[in-house]
């Protein structure tokens, strides 16, 4: 999860991986484990100017032992590693990398990417920053340095359909993602709850197939926007 922006939005929102058949490349896993596999991602948006990349790549690149455990590295081509391991409880994020960095640094604490067992209700909570609203004045633009706040995530469906350019994808998951950031929208407004979705689609044999991020805010201090990285071709 696209946990991932480039995206921690997709690099978070796109450290992401699937569950049903984890460590298996079969036509089962809603995120095939198998190296070499390629995703390519369009950015679809209304944002005049998206503070995100219109095109990303991600590939599992290679399998490791990392701290003594079976590890897959899920790679963007912007130069991003995150370290994924399933563990009894799922499927976790527990590391990540920058190409300019020697050696991966460990999350604080590890990020769930789907749990086990994965069933229609089950929900996490994954810590989160802006990544499209942004000051229209101020610098730095961006508000991620300064604002966090706690993702709330829930499985909504296990049989869902998505359209996306690479096909309609049937067998899909998918969740659904909330958060509030309290923030100073203008002096007339002044502090104000600022609600942020997210919803992810992974389809069975295939992966990750659609991300969604909504950060709908307009003031005479801030602006927002909403995104959608939606799946053009893959190869496993």
């Amino acid at each position: 999860m696209i946990h991932s922006m480039k995206i921690s939005t997709l690099s978070a929102a796109l450290a992401l991986f699937g569950l049903s058949g984890c460590g298996s490349s079969g036509g089962e896993s809603y995120f095939p484990l198998q190296v070499g596999a390629h995703w390519n991602y369009q950015l679809q948006t209304d944002m005049p100017d998206p503070p995100v990349d219109a095109h990303l790549e991600m590939s599992l690149d290679r399998q490791i032992g990392f701290a003594g455990v079976p590890t897959w590295i899920h790679r963007s081509e912007t130069g991003v590693e995150y370290y994924l391991q399933t563990q009894p409880t799922g499927l976790l994020r527990v590391a990540s990398r920058l190409d300019t960095e020697e050696q991966a640094t460990l999350d604080a604490k590890p990020q769930m990417v789907l749990p086990t067992p994965l069933a229609v209700g089950a929900n996490w909570d994954i810590p989160t920053v802006p990544f499209l609203m942004r000051r229209m004045a101020e610098f730095p633009r961006e508000l991620k340095y300064r604002s966090h706040a706690l993702m709330h995530y829930t499985v909504e469906a296990l049989d869902d359909s998505v359209s996306v350019p690479a096909g309609k994808l049937e067998h899909c998951v998918r969740i659904r993602g909330s958060a509030m950031f309290r923030l100073f929208v203008d002096p007339v407004q002044g502090f104000a709850d600022v609600p942020v979705t997210s919803a992810e689609w992974y389809c069975k044999g295939v992966g990750l197939a659609r991300f969604d991020r909504v950060e709908n805010l307009t003031s005479t201090f801030l602006t927002g926007g909403a995104i959608s990285y939606v799946l053009t071709d893959y190869s496993l």
